[in-house]
């Protein structure tokens, strides 16, 4: 190849770069409040960035040019280059050789070099264009990959692992031919966005013949390494994807010549074949967590899991959505160095700083980043609920942060913030530190009253053959329908159970907060980023089951004024949330109420042991009720030695008297006697899990239900081993302590449940009296 690398004038890079690198100092202000809120929080983390716009002045920029080229002429534009480097862990097709000084095969460099608009042109390799044995230019040019590759004129994708068959090259050219039509015709048409979809559908077809040949060519295309390397990632969401100059996928045909597809079209075409009925069922799309291979790191083998793949790679800078989402989804993709995934973060959100600081490990990553989503006044790091943070401090020692890692990477999140910043104090790895509003209650056992009335009130109105009583089937992408008729032969099913307990709970409530509770969570609904849609209003079916609620309460038509307007219509209204499965959505763990005001307001949520208690960092004492915003809490004495609970440790059968089981079980559902150590001086603090509070007014102080404890220290902690506890209830041999496997997994919501009626069952057959 008759080319040569030149190093660019400080001149040139500024002219070339202009454009975005004025967005990236735009952004400058931005970056410098982050900055410094950092510094706030952690100062030792902070030391650790730098803002970008030093890291561009500091760029070297080199790029491959023509040795034919005019040696004083400045570069007008380049092209980026995205691909995977060749190496013994993955093989590339044998039509991908002879190897070029670039690091890419001949013909792809060939084809390359042909697609500039002239030989004054650059091309921009990073292999090659950044000096890989300076550690400074690299992580200078590392700082800055996110503003070259958008400043490119076009992005060029190697999939190098790719070649196509006679058959799919043909139909996929034809294709290629046809969505270029189609798009030709839509440009000269001022189409609304219906009309485009309409037009879209009537003009896009493919014939039975082809849709076999076009799924192998799609998937194929979808295949290559390239999709699942964090920086190939990062190359195409920092690219601006314009439909001018869209980025181009370069594969090999059946006679070894190089090929190119758009992106756009690539991706319209899986689209396409996805919603086609041939190739996406619903027990394909929702079969367990096939749902989310692709959003967690699993190979992706289906075309639905392969389109989710590619979608996550389309530019995503909206401000709104949350730093944490950009880290989540890239750190899914493979990564040779961990530090790399901040950079790629950062530069995917368009956040202008530079990390030069180190990582540990991978998971290290997730604490610095729930540091800077804080730092960037997102408080999304508060709430996720997904597996424990175990880390080493100096000292070699594992504990675990009061940071989590998200379950499911990858779910779009918009930014939540705070109206009071300044109730978050610090934090490190090891805890943060942030006020509190600490429920002195506790969410308790629902009477039996309570619960007997809720059992006859779904049998009566379910298997009686009101349908509506089972659940309201109103979400697109399942079907949660509950047939009551059937459940309520299987007292052990925890789907009725659930509900059961769920309306038992209500019942404990009280009237008002029954007749209440629609407008709290439609309110709720509306304000905040609630994605499922309406509840559904009114049914009048719930008539029935309405009048016999209300008679449980004493209320009736003849003791009432206005009965219809103030009882019956809005309990009718309650029937009809109660049963929309859009509330199962919130929590599908054992429920129980709480009290959350002294005037007499009320809140679901799941579960606690009887050491716990329910707290709400005040910084997102505001959000709406689909949040996890409760932390289940216990006092907690950093300094003080490591107790582990190990019930029945010593003892070879089951206790025979509720006292002295009591003491060789120490750790019980909060149904039973209160083993909650009281607030103390030292303001520190264990949370176990984060789960949802819901159906109460706005949470706020009141010296009597709810105190405030400012300047407290969360640190982080593992929730019980329930599912331990619970078998140690169902096994009449020796039983001893859980193994330290068993109590370094974290722990299921689910298993608590099953730990929790193992315990009310046990008591309640060994002592009736009681």
């Amino acid at each position: 190849m008759d080319t040569v690398l030149v190093k660019l004038s400080d001149a040139n890079k500024r002219a070339l770069l202009y454009g975005v690198s004025s967005g990236v100092i735009q952004r400058q202000g931005e970056a410098e409040t982050m900055l410094h809120r950092l510094h706030q929080l952690n100062p030792e983390l902070a030391a650790q960035f730098q803002l970008k716009g030093c890291a561009l002045d500091d760029l070297t920029l080199r790029m491959v040019c023509s040795m034919d080229a005019d040696p004083n002429a400045s570069v007008p534009a380049y092209l980026a280059v995205s691909y995977c480097w060749h190496n013994p862990s993955w093989q590339a097709v044998k039509a991908a050789q002879p190897l070029t000084d670039w690091g890419v095969s001949r013909p792809m460099a060939d084809k390359i070099l042909s697609l500039r608009d002239s030989k004054y042109e650059g091309v921009w390799v990073d292999r090659i264009c950044i000096n890989q044995s300076d550690e400074v230019e690299k992580k200078v040019a590392i700082g800055s990959m996110d503003v070259i590759y958008r400043a490119c004129r076009q992005l060029v994708i190697l999939l190098e692992d790719i070649q196509l068959n006679e058959t799919e090259e043909a139909v996929g050219l034809e294709c290629a031919a046809r969505y270029e039509s189609m798009c030709l015709i839509m440009r000269g048409k001022q189409f609304s966005d219906a009309e485009k979809s309409s037009f879209v559908d009537a003009y896009w077809h493919l014939d039975v013949s082809e849709l076999t040949v076009a799924m192998e060519f799609t998937m194929k295309m979808l295949g290559a390494r390239w999709y699942s390397r964090a920086w190939c990632a990062h190359e195409s969401r920092v690219n601006e994807h314009s439909k001018e100059h869209n980025p181009l996928f370069l594969c090999f045909g059946a006679d070894d010549r190089v090929l190119s597809f758009e992106f756009r079209f690539v991706f319209f075409l899986a689209v396409s074949l996805d919603k086609s009925a041939a190739n996406a069922t619903p027990d394909e799309f929702f079969n367990g967590m096939n749902v989310f291979a692709a959003l967690d790191g699993t190979p992706c083998t289906t075309l639905f899991q392969r389109k989710v793949r590619i979608q996550r790679l389309l530019p995503r800078r909206d401000s709104q959505i949350s730093l944490l989402h950009h880290l989540t989804t890239i750190s899914t993709f493979g990564c040779q160095e961990v530090t790399d995934f901040c950079a790629i973060a950062m530069n995917t959100a368009g956040i202008p700083l530079v990390f030069n600081g180190t990582v540990q490990s991978r998971v290290h990553i997730h604490y610095i980043f729930s540091l800077l989503v804080l730092a960037s006044g997102d408080i999304r790091s508060l709430l996720i609920q997904g597996q424990k943070i175990h880390t080493l401090d100096s000292s070699g020692k594992m504990f675990i942060s009061w940071a989590e890692q998200p379950k499911h990477c990858g779910a779009t999140e918009l930014r939540l913030e705070t109206p009071i910043p300044q109730s978050i104090s610090s934090a490190t790895e090891k805890y943060i530190q942030l006020d509190l509003l600490l429920f002195k209650t506790r969410p308790m056992k629902v009477s039996e009253e309570s619960m007997q009335k809720a059992h006859l009130i779904l049998e009566k109105y379910a298997s009686s053959g009101k349908d509506h009583m089972r659940g309201v089937q109103n979400l697109s992408f399942t079907d949660p329908t509950i047939d009551f008729s059937v459940e309520l032969k299987n007292k052990s099913d925890y789907g009725l159970k659930w509900t059961q307990k769920l309306l038992g709970s209500v019942l404990e409530c009280g009237m008002d907060w029954i007749i209440r509770l629609p407008d709290v969570l439609e309110r709720e609904t509306e304000s905040g980023a609630w994605e499922h849609g309406r509840f559904n209003d009114f049914d009048p079916r719930f008539t029935d089951a309405a009048t016999d609620m209300l008679l449980h309460f004493g209320i009736t038509k003849a003791n009432s004024v206005e009965f219809d307007n103030k009882f019956l219509h809005p309990t009718i209204r309650f029937f009809t949330y109660f049963t929309d499965n859009r509330l199962r959505l919130i929590s599908a763990m054992d429920l129980r109420c709480i009290k959350t005001r002294a005037a007499g307001d009320f809140a679901i949520t799941p579960q606690i042991s009887n050491r716990s208690w329910i707290a709400i960092p005040r910084a997102v004492s505001h959000l709406p009720f689909f949040h996890n915003r409760a932390w289940v809490v216990e006092p907690y004495d950093p300094a003080a030695p490591e107790k582990e609970i190990r019930p029945f440790s010593n003892m070879s059968s089951k206790p025979a008297d509720l006292e002295s089981w009591a003491d060789a079980f120490p750790v019980q559902p909060a149904d039973f006697a209160d083993l909650r150590d009281q607030p103390n001086d030292l303001a520190t603090w264990r949370i176990r899990r984060r789960q949802p509070l819901y159906g109460c007014e706005a949470i706020v102080e009141d010296g009597e239900v709810v105190i405030l404890l400012k300047n407290q220290k969360v640190y982080g902690g593992e929730d019980y081993d329930w599912a331990a506890l619970g078998r140690m209830f169902n096994d009449s041999k020796p039983l001893s302590a859980p193994t330290s496997s068993q109590t370094s997994r974290p722990r299921g919501a689910s298993t608590a449940v099953a730990a929790a009626r193992s315990v009310r069952e046990w008591v309640r057959n060994k002592f009736p009296h009681k």
